[in-house]
């Protein structure tokens, strides 16, 4: 993806379907020309033309698994642009919000292959990149394990009861047994505000500064 001064990249990393997909949006903000990628395969391009040059536009519709998504760009005020994500109708926030109280996620490193592994925190079914799989359960005095083997490698999903103030259940993920892997948590912004004024005014500095070097080579 090219490398431009006057291009900003944005990304989410949206929790659906028991799957996760990498959004990013690119707008040159001069031109105001925007692609959307969804893990990395352009989905929506908006081009300019002489009809809406400086214009981006304000709803930018696309589809994963079906369901309808939008990016949604606002300019409070000259050159700061506001953008947010609304899928199948939420907000992305509330998106975020309901996955992660419904479910818990971790994302396990195996011979060299990143796994996503989802587990729906009550029901405890359980899915592997988007596929469910079986699980065999065992039952000890810490609390209910589920067995079940990535690439070959022993995994387990200890879950305890927790007594107490923050009563409820807790699961924890190993492989091989004894190698903790923590709990996936999204600590990425839900919208983003770019202000690019501040990269206009860099760039007439720098065009000064270059015309400051032209002269005084030809004087």
């Amino acid at each position: 993806m090219p490398v431009n001064p006057e291009t900003f990249i944005i990304s989410w990393i949206l929790p659906i379907n028991n799957k996760q997909y990498k959004i990013q949006l690119e707008q040159a903000f001069v031109t105001n020309e925007i692609h959307i990628r969804v893990d990395e395969k352009e989905v929506y391009e908006h081009l300019c033309d002489v009809t809406n040059y400086f214009r981006p536009p304000d709803r930018n519709y696309f589809k994963i698994d079906g369901i309808q998504c939008c990016v949604i760009i606002e300019e409070p005020s000259f050159g700061v642009y506001k953008h947010s994500l609304v899928v199948g109708g939420k907000a992305f926030r509330e998106i975020k919000e309901e996955h992660y109280t419904k479910y818990d996620t971790w994302k396990p490193v195996i011979s060299g292959k990143e796994y996503l592994v989802v587990m729906e925190k009550h029901a405890m079914n359980t899915w592997v990149d988007g596929n469910q799989i079986d699980l065999s359960r065992q039952f000890t005095d810490h609390g209910t394990v589920a067995i079940f083997h990535l690439n070959g490698t022993p995994c387990k999903i200890l879950t305890e009861c927790i007594i107490g103030g923050a009563s409820g259940m807790k699961h924890s993920f190993f492989v091989n047994n004894n190698t903790e892997v923590s709990l996936f948590e999204d600590s990425g912004e839900v919208e983003f505000t770019m202000d690019t004024n501040t990269v206009i005014e860099g760039r007439k500095k720098e065009t000064k500064n270059n015309w400051k070097k032209i002269w005084k080579r030809n004087r």
